[in-house]
């Protein structure tokens, strides 16, 4: 429609309505890319749980008629048409992004009230979409972060939006918004107590963005974040942290990681809105210890900012494991430690990356 979210001319989708480069994506490209990633889950023989880290919204919603009611509505929709390809698979979704809502980044810290209104319909949608359980609903009526454990992992979805830089509305900062780092301590204390791993997941990570070089989240909720993460029993226990929001793979470096500690990934997007290919990822996992194996990338390179194209073709772009020769045992975030310093070295790992 004349609302798309486009960095060229709007009609050109007119002859792609799969979508082009430089455009967010229409249903079309969303609805090809589940179809494909269901089949690839069905190849792989069995998919544990589906995961997304938002957005779920278009860039710019403050240009669409009605703002709010329109990123709900898009929310809704796309977690209806993830459980159209995934009937039988638990959806593991209600990780906002800075676009999902009436404005970008724009989330009211409600922390003394018992629930957040924004986030009691946004919850309320994905769950009778099929998109959360009940018990996690409950949960993220408060503050939109919560715990799930699917395919015999621990899952803690955290909001990530509060800690922001750009993070709308202006004013004081609290200290723990919606008492989300006690929260956290808390559930990775009782996960140690019981010896179970625990998946981190959010749409924006701490660190330094790659686009601007700028800091992604405020510095004082940077410090609280990594005394827990890097907690010696704490920390030890997360498999892995992932992360959105950039629209590319990356990788991100604990100061001073614990024992055992997980990777941290940041994931590319199937919006092209940044010139990016189309993508989504398999993750392996080793349901006994928990422990994070591998990220395989599927990519459609087809798209074209100025060509007419067809329905995307998927295929196989690469795994962390596979491309980089990383252990089979399990990725840690000591071997991405020195994965990054053979990174410096400027040889085959550095070309590839």
């Amino acid at each position: 429609s004349e609302h798309r979210q486009c960095k060229e001319n709007v009609t050109l989708l007119e002859q792609n309505p799969f979508g082009i480069m430089s455009c967010d994506p229409p249903p079309n490209l969303l609805h090809s890319a589940l179809a494909e990633s269901q089949r690839k889950a069905a190849e792989a023989g069995h998919a544990a749980f589906a995961l997304y880290t938002g957005d779920f919204v278009r860039h710019s919603i403050r240009e669409m008629p009605e703002p709010a009611e329109n990123a709900s509505q898009i929310i809704e929709q796309v977690s209806r048409s993830a459980k159209s390809f995934f009937p039988e698979t638990p959806l593991v979704f209600g990780t906002l992004g800075n676009s999902d809502a009436k404005q970008d980044y724009y989330q009211e810290v409600t922390s003394n009230e018992s629930f957040n209104p924004w986030f009691e319909k946004l919850g309320g949608l994905i769950y009778g979409a099929g998109g959360m359980k009940r018990k996690v609903l409950e949960q993220f009526k408060h503050g939109s972060y919560f715990e799930t454990t699917e395919g015999n992992v621990t899952i803690l979805s955290l909001a990530t939006v509060i800690y922001s830089v750009d993070h709308l509305p202006f004013g004081p900062l609290e200290e723990d918004p919606f008492g989300q780092f006690q929260w956290l301590r808390q559930r990775l204390r009782l996960a140690a107590l019981e010896q179970r791993r625990v998946l981190i997941v959010g749409h924006i990570s701490p660190g330094i963005e790659t686009f601007g070089y700028t800091e992604l989240w405020r510095p004082e909720y940077v410090a609280q974040y990594l005394e827990i993460v890097q907690d010696p029993v704490l920390g030890s226990i997360i498999s892995a942290q992932l992360f959105g929001h950039v629209h590319k793979d990356e990788i991100r470096i604990l100061p001073n990681a614990p024992r055992g500690a997980g990777p941290i990934f940041l994931s590319s997007s199937l919006s092209p809105v940044y010139y990016n290919n189309p993508s989504f990822k398999l993750v392996e996992y080793d349901r006994r210890t928990g422990r994070l194996l591998n990220l395989k990338t599927f990519i459609s390179d087809t798209f074209s900012s100025s060509q007419p194209s067809g329905a995307p073709t998927w295929r196989f772009g690469y795994d962390h494991v596979g491309e980089y020769g990383l252990s089979l045992a399990g990725l840690t975030m000591a071997e991405m430690v020195n994965f990054t310093a053979s990174l410096l070295d400027g040889g085959e790992n550095y070309r590839k990356y």
